[in-house]
């Protein structure tokens, strides 16, 4: 599993559409990419990680999915260009619970990238999530 702190420096403004691109590996060391083609992915992001309230769940199911996989798997890290592609729009960064449609504030959540295959779930990446603000329009 790693750890990855998504920050400022990937400029997650509340009320943008925004894509994070994760090139997952099998490695601490991030030498060996892993190949997740065709596995169901979920990424989650919640308050805090004992936090029973999902406030946004994006998977590589549905229609559309919240997650794809995009670019060819290879070994070699030099020539991998698989990611795995998480579609964040403007009106994720609304609440979707109680009370719904209230702007996620400005401080630092919880999130994690996982596989969800029955008997070989496992977490690939988590970490901490901040969002920014900006001038923006009322979603």
């Amino acid at each position: 599993m790693i750890e990855f702190d998504i920050t400022e420096d990937q400029h997650m403004v509340v009320g943008d559409d925004r894509f994070l691109r994760m090139t997952l590996y099998e490695d601490h060391d991030q030498t060996m990419p892993m190949d997740v083609s065709g596995q169901p992915l979920v990424w989650i992001l919640k308050t805090s990680d004992k936090s029973t309230t999902v406030l946004i769940e994006k998977t590589t199911e549905g229609s559309p999915p919240g997650i794809t996989i995009e670019g060819a798997y290879n070994s070699d890290p030099l020539l991998n260009t698989q990611e795995v592609v998480i579609a964040l729009y403007a009106e994720d960064s609304y609440s979707q619970t109680s009370p719904p449609g209230v702007r996620l504030t400005q401080k630092t959540y919880r999130y994690a990238l996982k596989r969800v295959t029955d008997g070989a779930r496992s977490t690939f990446q988590r970490g901490d999530f901040r969002w920014l603000y900006a001038t923006t329009v009322p979603a």
